[in-house]
């Protein structure tokens, strides 16, 4: 039997969130896509784009990585030709997603007619079910959370184990986005509003205030501000990454992270203004999330410019987030339940989002409404510890609340965690077929050291996922945050057909990347290009060894925030 090989591409462009689809009529009148035969010693990557040029008249096409599909079929080209009537031909078809920028086109001789058209325009056009088959499978890939998730998507997803993990990924952060989570576990029925398993009557409330500070502050606060409506009184939200702007009641205010500014010191004293005069008929909701720690924040015995030195100097030596959130509690006056004393006698709920491992309320945003149990004596051995009592000598630290009172009405609910990510992670994982554990949830240490540990063993078609934070002992003068040194220390021990992933799941690794992907094409990438992973790391220099072999993941700020997320894969 004769056998025929060709090659095409579903070709698409967008305008004004749109997307369109190019098809072409042959001269029998069937609509399809562009494609053609291979030529000799041409591969079907190389066939496909050569005949869509061809056939199309563009040239800026790029190829979409993850998508190959094919389609088998006989046919008898003796209905088109009486020479051949009785030979009958087996044929396949390779089809690769590619993307054009360019609207004009010029057809080739050889079709009737073609055009961009709608999903459900093509759909109506193309009269062969396999075709209709593999556009909707383009499509539904199309849609899929991995392009809206990794602006660099197509740049990353080199291969197909790159895909599935990049597509696990995104299950993950795209699970954790407040309006995906929040309007599951906040519910508003007349005048009651339900927080998990509290019951709350609005009427009861003279006077209600919303205040949303941490990474996830703007898209929480805005779904709160939908349910509640007209029962909001005032409120504010500090936001690291919005822009300064007014929503119904809510004051938007910019704020920086993770070393705060004078904006920061301007905002909590317009959030403290609330409390000046509230009254035991009150409610406050507070929407606290990660990053919660910097965004609101008033010093207290501690000037700005020391208190910027001394965050800097825990973070270069590898303090734990738990250190950090001590000595940040006793140089405050929001910290360490200080923010529920402030607002006494009104009753609150915080509704928190937790970025530590562990979950540990008190340490969340550095516990602003939760009573503290740590010590003005502990901050000072922390200090110490650090070697900072030396530099900053003039130091004065002060006791959080310890008053039963300031507590009595304060309800601090956990709303999500790292586990929500993981477990979706996990769902996704198995559904392609891999077998999924979650080793851990708070996973800590030094990044270099907890690289070496997860990398150890993993066993074929397995997917081993991890979150928490991770710590980095700064010495270099490079650039780089913890998720990507940790894949850079993990590259050592990565085998063929391993990929893993390392990102913060807020989208900011201290930088403008997220994290980083690595695999064998790394380490074929680096030797060609003469990079020393050993040296990078040296310097601390991630970033840029990640820039250089085009493994940088990039999501900008994800609006959410449940510490770093790390998948590990073999196929």
């Amino acid at each position: 039997m004769k056998r025929e090989f060709s090659a095409g591409t579903i070709l698409f462009r967008e305008e004004k969130n749109k997307r369109f689809y190019f098809l072409i009529e042959d001269s029998r009148g069937n609509w399809g896509f562009p494609k053609g035969n291979l030529e000799k010693e041409e591969g079907s990557l190389e066939a496909a784009l050569r005949e869509t040029k061809e056939e199309t008249g563009l040239k800026k096409i790029e190829i979409f990585p993850g998508f190959r599909k094919s389609i088998n079929y006989f046919y008898n080209p003796g209905a088109y030709n009486q020479e051949k009537k009785k030979e009958k031909i087996f044929k396949t078809v390779v089809f690769f997603l590619a993307r054009t920028s360019e609207k004009k086109f010029k057809l080739s001789f050889e079709s009737k007619d073609g055009g961009w058209f709608s999903f459900q325009d093509s759909l109506k056009k193309l009269r062969f079910a396999n075709y209709r088959k593999i556009l909707q499978e383009a499509e539904e890939f199309l849609s899929s959370p991995c392009l809206k998730i990794f602006k660099n998507f197509s740049q990353i997803a080199k291969n197909d184990l790159r895909f599935k993990s990049l597509l696990i990924a995104a299950e993950g952060l795209t699970s954790i986005l407040p309006e995906n989570f929040l309007p599951k576990i906040i519910k508003r029925k007349d005048n009651f509003l339900f927080l998990k398993k509290e019951k709350i009557d609005l009427n009861k409330f003279k006077r209600i205030f919303l205040i949303s500070f941490g990474k996830a502050s703007s898209r929480s606060a805005l779904i709160l501000n939908k349910i509640l409506k007209e029962k909001i009184t005032k409120g504010f939200v500090l936001d690291p990454s919005s822009p300064v702007k007014k929503i119904d009641k809510l004051e938007f205010l910019k704020v920086y992270h993770p070393f705060p500014k004078e904006e920061n010191i301007l905002a909590g004293k317009k959030v403290l203004s609330l409390s000046q005069d509230i009254k035991e008929g009150d409610l406050v909701i507070f929407l606290i999330s990660g990053g919660g720690s910097a965004s609101l924040f008033l010093p207290k015995g501690v000037g700005l410019t020391e208190l910027r030195g001394i965050l800097k100097n825990l973070y270069k030596k590898g303090a734990t987030i738990e250190e950090i959130n001590i000595i940040r509690k006793h140089l405050s006056e929001v910290k360490g339940g200080n923010l529920a004393k402030k607002f006494f006698p009104a009753t609150i709920f915080s509704l928190i989002i937790s970025d530590v491992p562990g979950d540990d309320l008190s340490i969340i945003a550095s516990g602003p409404t939760v009573k503290d149990f740590s010590t003005l004596e502990e901050a000072k051995r922390i200090f110490q510890k650090y070697s900072l009592d030396k530099k900053y000598p003039q130091i004065k630290f002060s006791e959080t609340p310890k008053e039963e009172k300031y507590f009595r009405k304060v309800k601090n609910i956990l709303v999500l965690t790292n586990k929500t990510a993981l477990l979706a992670m996990k769902k996704k994982a198995e559904e392609i077929g891999f077998q999924t554990k979650i080793i851990s949830e708070k996973i800590e240490g030094e990044a270099r050291k907890v690289a070496k540990e997860i990398t150890k063993e993993i066993q074929k078609n397995q997917c081993l996922l991890f979150g928490g934070e991770t710590t980095v002992k700064v010495k270099g003068k490079g650039k780089g945050g913890r998720n990507q040194e940790l894949a850079l220390a993990a590259l050592e021990n990565l085998k063929r057909g391993e990929v893993l992933i390392a990102l913060a799941s807020d989208g900011i690794d201290n930088s403008q990347a997220a994290g980083a992907i690595v695999d064998w094409q790394t380490k074929k990438a680096a030797k060609e290009l003469g990079l020393v992973a050993e040296e990078y790391l040296e310097n601390n220099d991630s970033f840029h060894f990640f820039e250089k072999t085009g493994d940088l993941i990039f999501t900008g700020p994800t609006g959410t925030n449940v510490s770093d997320l790390i998948l590990f894969l073999r196929k």
